[in-house]
């Protein structure tokens, strides 16, 4: 009689390559303009009540939005993303400068740049929605240069 294989859930997770989370909207095609024009991503797909968002080589950095009308049902939501050491600085320099032009705020810097004692360098904005970003890199380390060298 065979033995049966013991159920290890670790050896399954461990085949994980991606991980992405699902924020909602209230303006599928506001949240679009936002995510690409502002703040750098890619369109992936837009639909009327869902789009995908990404960034980074092979799409690293995915972001999902469905639409929620019913304002008792909206959560926001928050992820945070890792970003190369000049990358990270440059983006923040650019969003604190369209922050400080703009009368039109379609995302709000809440968390001024910073070292962390945890190891990170990060700042945190908020779009409309309120869902969270935080940018961050590390302070000791590999920050994902190695990624896009050579581009």
């Amino acid at each position: 009689m065979a033995t049966a294989t013991p159920f290890n859930p670790k050896s399954m997770v461990d085949s994980a390559w991606k991980i992405i989370p699902f924020f909602q909207s209230r303006d599928i095609h506001a949240t679009v303009l936002l995510y690409t024009q502002e703040l750098g991503f890619t369109l992936g797909s837009e639909e009327p009540h869902f789009a995908s968002l990404f960034a980074g080589p092979k799409a690293a950095s995915n972001i999902y939005f469905s639409l929620c009308r019913e304002e008792s049902e909206f959560r926001a939501s928050s992820a945070m993303l890792a970003l190369g050491t000049e990358q990270h600085e440059a983006l923040y320099a650019g969003l604190l400068a369209r922050r400080n032009q703009s009368k039109d705020e379609t995302f709000e810097i809440v968390e001024e740049i910073r070292d962390q004692e945890w190891g990170f360098r990060q700042f945190s904005i908020k779009d409309r929605d309120g869902n969270r970003l935080t940018f961050f890199r590390f302070l000791e380390g590999s920050n994902g240069e190695e990624l896009w060298a050579g581009e």
